[in-house]
């Protein structure tokens, strides 16, 4: 209990007490029991005050981090794309039945296609070759960016989100995929040619998928924005199969030129950004 509500209790209490005990004398009728009621009052007025201007900073912290969260919708889109990507080109067979969203497409029914996945082959995205790069660079991205949204936020944010926000970014699974092609590298600089597979890595891998998918209800919840925001599962799986596709030769660039405008406004399943909503990694 405050200092200020309690003096005030205090001086209540007294003043009645006084007022009861004294009562008959002139000097205690006409003012102790005046006295008490308004200590009474002043202590009901400053306790109405003090929880509406609680709710009104409560309200304002949480103005602050829906536009927190907002903030992190584009790495969390392009995190939640360079995955799906990758499970699907880790399933042997089309994704059946197609998940409607993210929070239905990281599900263990989905996620152990992982353990097939070939980090060696390429993920469909120009500029990189190999899954180890793709992976490496979308995580690092992605994890300097809600980085800085919490360096920038800290002091308005509730510690639901922080809590979310740092179980995620010092996830073991995530740390893996984020450092895989380093990992590659030191292999190779001892000589050994060694490709680096996920299998058998549910035990870390399902706990990860879990925090990502509470991060991405909390986001859907706080903000009442969907993930995806503008096209289904579907559609990226769709798109994603023709870019890998591209990418391993077996459909000829010019053939793809017709898909050239719906590429335009729509990212790929690899989470490469499309050229109307520029993002930096």
């Amino acid at each position: 209990m405050p200092y200020r509500y309690r003096v005030l209790l205090l001086l209540s209490v007294l003043s009645s007490f006084v007022a009861y005990a004294g009562r008959g004398h002139w000097v205690i009728d006409a003012f102790a029991a005046n006295i008490a009621a308004g200590f009474a009052s002043a202590l009901v007025i400053v306790v109405l005050v003090d929880r509406a201007a609680e709710r009104r900073q409560e309200e304002h912290r949480k103005r602050i981090e829906r536009v927190a969260l907002r903030q992190t919708r584009n790495p969390l889109l392009y995190l939640a794309d360079a995955l799906a990507s990758l499970i699907k080109a880790a399933s042997d067979a089309p994704l059946d039945p197609m998940p409607a969203s993210y929070l239905q497409l990281f599900t263990k029914r989905y996620t152990d296609a992982l353990d097939h996945a070939r980090l060696s082959g390429q993920p469909g995205t120009m500029g990189v070759s190999t899954w180890y790069s793709h992976l490496q660079r979308a995580l690092t991205g992605v994890s300097d960016q809600l980085s800085g949204v919490l360096d920038k936020y800290i002091a308005f944010v509730g510690v639901e989100f922080v809590e979310i926000i740092e179980d995620l970014r010092t996830d073991s699974f995530f740390l893996l995929l984020k450092n895989l092609e380093t990992a590659r590298a030191q292999l190779l600089a001892e000589k050994i040619d060694q490709e680096i597979t996920l299998d058998q890595s549910a035990s870390i891998r399902d706990p990860f998928f879990a925090k990502l998918s509470r991060l991405l209800r909390y986001f859907e919840t706080t903000t009442g924005e969907t993930m995806p925001p503008r096209h289904s599962i579907a559609q990226r799986c769709r798109a994603g199969d023709r870019k890998l596709a591209v990418a391993s030769g077996i459909v000829n660039l010019n053939d793809s030129a017709r898909s050239a405008s719906e590429n335009l406004i729509m990212p790929s399943m690899s989470g490469r950004p499309s050229k109307k909503l520029p993002v930096s990694y």
